[in-house]
């Protein structure tokens, strides 16, 4: 059953990887989520969060911005195709349909 639920702010799914788990990669992104309409895709590598450059970041403090109050900004930069990219967005709570996932990376 596709019913929808309450997700991240963003609507975004971020992994860690990387030897050190030190690399963040965008692996879904839901469609009409304000991660999407910023732009974000999956296979994004996060760069920056909020001018917080990725070596100071863990999975935790990206929870923690995703799921920040409504409303708050977020700033991106990541690697894409590698290349630089630069986006932003206001997180907003709503419910996303589980089966209207895009950008799937595989």
């Amino acid at each position: 059953m596709n019913k929808p639920y309450r997700f991240n702010k963003s609507g975004l799914v971020v992994f860690a990887v990387g030897h050190e788990l030190d690399e963040y990669i965008v692996k879904q992104v839901f469609e009409g989520s304000k991660g999407a309409e910023g732009g974000v895709q999956a296979g994004d590598v996060i760069r920056r969060i909020n001018w917080v450059p990725h070596f100071f970041l863990n999975i935790g403090v990206i929870n923690r911005i995703v799921t920040a109050k409504e409303g708050k900004k977020i700033k991106l930069i990541v690697n894409r195709s590698g290349k630089r990219e630069k986006m932003k967005f206001k997180l907003n709570q709503r419910k996303i349909d589980k089966s209207r996932i895009v950008n799937n990376e595989n």
